[in-house]
């Protein structure tokens, strides 16, 4: 598995493919965005610049700062806690068959966790 600075870097790097702009030029776009509500900023990457919703969560993570801020590792304990631990097996079960279908990234959230290939798909 990735390191959370390897992980980053390589989304960066999708974010500027996807994009055609650099971290830095959609940092520096969103200081003249007025509202601070993160919702708001994500809309208004979406329907000003056309912006997919992954990449625009993203250019408002990095913006805040929050990109990369809790140990991954961690985080995934904490999903599945609290009565949750029935769903580990189903967790490591799909990263096993994806890993298997091919190159599969994992990004843990605090609130779910995503995999991806080219897209989206769990």
């Amino acid at each position: 598995m990735e390191s959370p600075v390897e992980k980053h870097k390589v989304l960066i790097k999708k974010l500027q493919k996807n994009t055609g702009k650099s971290i830095d030029q959609w940092l520096e776009l969103m200081k003249k965005r007025v509202s601070c509500v993160r919702k708001d900023q994500i809309e208004w990457l979406k329907i000003k610049y056309s912006v997919g919703n992954d990449d625009a969560k993203m250019i408002v993570k990095l913006m805040h700062g929050k990109l990369g801020e809790e140990d991954d590792e961690d985080l995934i304990r904490r999903h599945f806690q609290n009565g949750r631990d029935y769903l580990k097996p189903v967790y490591e079960k799909l990263i096993r068959l994806g890993k298997k279908a091919g190159k599969v990234t994992v990004i843990v959230n605090k609130s779910y966790i995503s995999l991806l290939n080219s897209r989206q798909f769990a």
